[in-house]
């Protein structure tokens, strides 16, 4: 980061220890017999909750002349171990496969052998290969044949967007969030109009996303990544704690050969002026990117123990790593960010039906940000620090060719540290004057060791935060109400939160029909949480608790593959406990002796457990070779982030308007259902038209509660809902027959979503500002009924010419447009009865460029050339409006202070180079 500590600071930091008090006396869970007796016939049929990772490939081998099924014959996976023979139906099926791109091979005495090449297999979906062998009485050269994959996948029962690594690796995007946000139903991190935290990323089959917030607040490196699967439809029961979709990201493994990657970006030519200022179009973005990636065989075990005549065990070991770092300077002052994200995975097979491996995700970002009102003394504003990192280990087991399961355990955990640095707003030198002669560089006010006791200048002073109430906090502004002393506020606020997973998964192709899919799974979560915050006028807010909720779940599910239909079929348990306490009258929160200043309960009881059942499923019905009817129907249940369950969980009322956690809150819930139809265009091109509707109920919002005539809290409770619905149309080509040079997608989406509220506090906002509380439905603040976006890719072949130039080979681009109809705002209201998001603002539209001329070297290297355009026309797209009156009456939405981060980014450029490689075989 750009700002500087003293030693002492550092130091201290150093010298971090938690002083917690241990919660004394355990609660007694009181649950009931039924709910146990079902919990414990749940446990029998479940074993574990795992979002799948893997896929199946399928088929039948028959004689060539004769067309009868041939029981017997082998088919493998070349490159690996994985393989099975065919039944006496001359049908085989291979389980428990990474999504990648394979060849495979029959063989069998007395038949010449066969192999299918660039076979594609996907995550939870089956890739069916058929094989014709004929006799031959000597042997003979086997056939070679490339495999084209059906252009509908016809037992893809619900919306799912699949993007493998060729395809997001030509597109001019810079994290998972933005190949997500191109597929049809996302609107600005939101999916079929639910709220942002309703989406569960998850990587490997393990959630990574902040229990307090239940968003994703880490990063993944693109270079990792195999595959990514965006749920915006029903998905099925393996998958829990989300209400609106999931987004399924499986990495990358080691192949049979060293390979790599490694690309760097820029725009960062400060050196040459003008350069810069065309490239950055005077933002001053100065970006600078690194990704890499390399896998292959692991070295140790591979070559250097065969050459001490040593040998490791086992089918041998394979490693994937990949890292990203990033820095910018920001589009204003001040709005700097450095990253740094590093991931890897090794697998190891010590026999040929086990694998095993580890995997590993470590994040860190700081950041800055900028506000136009505090652009003179912009070092006044926090300064933010975010880590996360996944640690996971897998033990997966096949029994014969149709049976295999899966342990995994994993801790997954992040952290959040914002500080005010506060330097001269405490009289060091005891002149009873606060200046600049009191700067020394050491932050003013903290709390390293986290004990509730204010550091002051670097040391411990023995006062409790809230005693600070009366210390002189101002901030000073000049005549246009722009800051020009003090600061945001006296904060600080660390936190972190474990959560650790340990699941079992089952997976069985019982008949040739039906595959059972079941498991189980618990989690733990250790969270902490504090912050101190001292706002103008002398309110001290301090929140801090640690809890230890845990949950478990289970699923079972049975996937029906027949001649004219696919069903996906199954229920899911969940199960929260949030292990804490609650007042047992909410009217009599506090003791009488109390009242004023709260922050010890009366009467505490013990939360109760929170279950629930949730039905799922989903059919395919192929009607003709070119058409396919699909249906979803589901219940979707999820706990709502956990800082709604503690926040302020002593109930202290010290501060102005106090707000309390409500730790007995239920579960949100969702109803949703789609159904649509596929039509092969032809065998390239695919359209798919989708009509959707989600009933929505139980979501948070809050509730005011008069304990004394004159005093309230205000509590969090299930009272908001709504409702949304639409139609997607998507249309996708792959580069194959007529202009195979060009393939793409085009996704269009109409919906409208209504709900009582856009926020988990809208009521709690309009009673502290004297508005009327909703009670109908309005447009949710997501609400764009009109969006489009488009991807067109054009590539030319290592091994082609266009127009007869050669030199145009292995070139390429890729578009991206993104349209999108006008986002509602409240207009203002000079009555108490607020017009919710009664007007539009106008249509935004954005198209961003990747062009690449990529240069092949020994057969072993190729160079590429790359340039990134973002926002290629410079379309100021309206993003927010800074004053609502300012904005009515003069029709300007930066507001009297000329906030120009109302409008979204001009254009920017940015120049790359990238090394790849591929040695061995």
């Amino acid at each position: 980061m750009n700002y500087k500590r003293k030693k002492q600071n550092n130091l201290n930091r150093s010298l971090k220890i938690p002083v917690e008090k241990k919660m004394e006396g355990k609660m007694k869970q009181k649950t009931s017999y039924f709910t146990l007796l079902l919990l414990l016939i749940l446990l029998v049929y479940c074993f574990q909750l795992n979002a799948g990772i893997t896929g199946k490939i399928t088929g039948t081998v028959k004689d060539e002349n004769t067309g009868e099924p041939l029981p017997g014959v082998n088919v493998m996976i070349e490159g690996t171990v994985m393989g099975a023979a065919t039944n006496l139906k001359g049908i085989y099926v291979i389980l428990n496969i990474p999504p990648e791109e394979y060849s495979i091979t029959t063989s069998m005495m007395g038949y010449q052998s066969k192999t299918v090449t660039k076979v594609k297999v996907r995550a939870d979906l089956t890739t069916r290969i058929n094989f014709n062998i004929a006799q031959t009485l000597i042997p003979v050269e086997g056939i070679t044949i490339i495999d084209i994959r059906p252009i509908i996948e016809k037992d893809l029962t619900e919306s799912r967007h699949i993007v493998d690594a060729d395809e997001s690796k030509h597109m001019p995007v810079e994290a998972i969030q933005d190949v997500v946000a191109q597929q049809a139903g996302v609107i600005e991190g939101h999916i079929r109009g639910g709220r942002e935290g309703e989406v569960i990323y998850m990587m490997d089959g393990v959630a990574i996303v902040d229990p307090l917030t239940n968003r994703f607040d880490s990063s993944i490196p693109q270079f990792g990544v195999q595959e990514t699967a965006v749920y915006t439809g029903g998905f099925s029961a393996e998958y829990g704690n989300a209400q609106s979709g999931v987004v399924n990201i499986v990495m990358k493994e080691g192949g049979k050969s060293q390979s790599g990657s490694i690309s760097y970006q820029t725009n960062d030519f400060r050196g040459m002026q003008v350069f810069h200022d065309y490239l950055d179009y005077g933002h001053q973005e100065s970006a600078n990117r690194l990704d890499f990636g390399l896998g292959g065989p692991e070295p140790l075990t591979t070559y250097l123990l065969p050459l001490m005549n040593l040998s490791f065990p086992g089918k041998g070991v394979r490693y994937y790593l990949a890292g990203e770092m990033t820095n910018t300077l920001g589009r204003f002052p001040h709005d700097d960010e450095t990253k740094r994200t590093y991931q890897g995975k090794i697998s190891y097979i010590p026999a040929t039906s086990i694998k095993m491996g580890f995997g590993m995700l470590k994040h860190s970002n700081d950041y800055h940000y900028y506000d136009v009102r505090w652009k003179y003394i912009l070092d006044h504003l926090p300064d933010i620090e975010r880590d996360s990192d996944n640690y996971s280990f897998f033990f997966n087991q096949m029994f014969g060719s149709k049976t295999y399961y899966e342990f995994k355990i994993s801790r997954y955990k992040t952290k959040r540290l914002l500080n005010v640095f506060e330097d001269g707003t405490f009289d060091i030198n005891g002149d009873g004057i606060i200046d600049d002669r009191d700067k020394d560089g050491i932050d003013d006010f903290a709390d390293e060791n986290r004990d509730e006791s204010v550091e002051i200048n670097g040391e411990e002073s023995g006062i409790y935060w809230p005693d600070l109430s009366q210390y002189p906090f101002t901030r000073a502004q000049d005549v246009n109400k722009f800051y020009k002393d003090g600061y945001y506020r006296i904060a600080w606020q660390d936190d972190d939160r474990e959560t650790w997973t340990a699941r079992l998964d089952l997976t069985s192709q019982v008949t040739e029909g039906h595959q059972i899919k079941t498991g189980f799974e618990g989690k733990y979560y250790e969270l902490f949480y504090y912050r101190a915050d001292m706002a103008s006028g002398g309110n001290v807010y301090m929140d801090k608790y640690k809890n230890y909720p845990h949950s478990t779940a289970c699923y079972i599910q049975d996937k029906m593959e027949f001649e004219g239909i696919i069903v996906n079929a199954g229920f899911r348990f969940d199960y929260f406990n949030a292990k804490t306490s609650y007042p047992k009258d909410k009217l009599h929160p506090v003791p009488d002796s109390l009242i004023t200043s709260g922050g010890v309960i009366k009467d505490p009881v013990e939360t109760d457990p929170k279950f629930q059942l949730s039905p799922r499923i989903g059919v395919s019905h192929p009607i003709t070779e070119r058409d396919v009817l699909h249906f979803t129907y589901g219940h979707y249940f999820q706990t709502p982030p956990l800082y709604i369950l503690y926040r302020n969980g002593n109930y202290d009322f010290s501060g102005a308007f106090p707000m309390v956690g409500n730790p007995n809150i239920d579960q949100e819930k969702t109803v949703s259902y789609e159904t649509g139809v596929k039509h092969a265009i032809t065998n390239y091109a695919v359209i798919d038209v989708t009509g959707f509707y989600k009933d929505i109920s139980g979501l948070t919002d809050t509730e005011s509660i008069y304990y004394t005539a004159a005093n309230y809290y205000t509590i969090y409770r299930n009272t908001d809902y709504g409702n949304v619905r639409g139609i997607e149309v998507t249309f996708w080509k792959r580069p194959e027959g007529l202009f195979s040079y060009w393939s793409g997608s085009i996704h269009y989406t109409y919906s409208v979503a209504k709900g009582k509220s856009s926020t988990t506090r809208q009521n709690y906002d309009y009673v502290w500002a004297g508005y009327v509380v909703p009670t109908r439905e309005y447009p949710l603040d997501w609400d764009q009924p009109h969006t489009l976006n488009v991807n067109v890719d054009f590539r030319v072949p290592r091994d082609e010419a266009l127009f007869g130039i050669r030199f145009l080979n292995n070139f390429g681009f890729n578009i991206i447009t993104n349209y999108g109809s006008g986002l509602p705002w409240t207009p203002p209201s000079r009555t108490r009865i607020q017009l919710i998001n009664a007007e539009r603002r106008p249509w935004t539209l954005s198209t961003n460029v990747k062009i690449n001329k990529d240069f092949t070297i020994f057969n072993k290297f190729s160079l590429s050339f790359m340039t990134y355009i973002y926002n290629l026309f410079n379309r100021s797209n309206l993003q927010d409006i800074a004053n609502a009156e300012w904005y009515k009456t003069f029709g300007d939405p930066e507001g009297q202070y000329k906030d120009e981060t109302v409008w979204s980014e001009g254009r920017l450029i940015r120049l790359g180079v990238e090394l790849n490689w591929m040695l061995g075989k």
